[in-house]
């Protein structure tokens, strides 16, 4: 029988009822797990299989992160709002359905962002960026909603409003060994396919291919991001492309951002001063366990 941890949020779902629940899937598909929760010791079980993580994005991260040096494969049941790091690795289904594809998922690497000089935070799963997403960050934290596809469509509204309004910043930047400068509105480097409400900019993003896709914005494609958001807000969006902005793919880059915030992953980080930013890749740093529609 396979051993696995459940990393369980209490705050999600309907707590203990949803963690005894996961549990009785998990024994009736052959798992013998053992819980803890996501404030608990996070020491790794030598004859574990899985670290099972039930969250969204801020409890896969955490408990990630907390596990990092076990080496166990992850597996995760998602039961956020974006659920950005699930939707990269194709898992979707009831719970039901994903536990009992774990047997024939792959299991697949996973890279790890790596930030030097940024005391706060070291590392990121999603990504890290610059201008209008930590803006968003900041305004629609707290903000209540009856079910999560409200939460992302009031998140989509206030990007929209955020575009339009926003002041933009020098940033200097380089990507491998290809520099870019001027006034941007936004610079996001991304490891999975999509950042803050699902909002997708390359289809193609793979969280392990060894690269991150740089998405940048200047000031003069204003218009052209904000009448994107505007055509997903109204079910009318086309897939992004280069030819709104600029996408670039590296591993290691150089940011200089000349303003004072920035998020990494769902958490939004104010600055004392500008700062040079340097960001890495660390390829295949964890493992997950993929939807079995995974093509990535």
């Amino acid at each position: 029988m396979k051993q696995v941890r459940l990393i369980h949020n209490p705050n999600a779902g309907d707590g203990e009822n949803s963690m005894l629940r996961l549990v009785a899937l998990m024994k009736r598909e052959g798992y013998e797990c053992c819980v803890s929760s996501t404030e608990a010791d996070k020491n790794g079980d030598s004859d574990i299989d899985y670290v099972v993580i039930a969250g969204g994005d801020g409890t896969v991260r955490h408990a990630a992160l907390e596990w990092l040096h076990a080496r166990k494969p992850f597996a995760v049941i998602p039961r956020g709002t974006a659920n950005n790091i699930s939707k990269a690795l194709s898992i979707k289904g009831t719970d039901e359905d994903i536990i009992s594809h774990w047997n024939s998922a792959p299991v697949v690497g996973f890279d790890l962002g790596v930030i030097d000089r940024l005391e706060e935070e070291e590392y990121f799963l999603e990504g890290i960026g610059f201008g209008v997403f930590p803006a968003l960050i900041r305004e629609h934290e707290g903000k209540a909603a009856n079910t999560p596809t409200e939460s992302l469509e009031s998140a989509m509204e206030m990007l929209h409003r955020i575009i339009n309004a926003y002041q933009a910043h020098q940033c200097e930047i380089t990507i491998d060994n290809e520099s870019f400068s001027g006034k941007f509105l936004m610079i996001e480097i991304m490891n999975t396919n999509s950042v803050g409400p699902n909002l997708v900019f390359d289809s193609s993003a793979n969280p392990g291919d060894g690269l991150f896709e740089v998405v940048m914005v200047k000031e003069s494609q204003r218009e052209n991001l904000a009448n994107y958001i505007l055509h997903l807000i109204n079910g009318t969006g086309e897939e992004a492309s280069e030819n709104l902005f600029t996408i670039v793919k590296g591993k290691k880059i150089s940011v200089m951002w000349e303003g004072e915030h920035l998020h990494v992953d769902d958490k939004a980080i104010t600055l004392n001063e500008p700062r040079a930013l340097r960001i890495n890749v660390a390829p295949a740093a964890m493992s997950f366990v993929a939807g079995v529609s995974y093509a990535g």
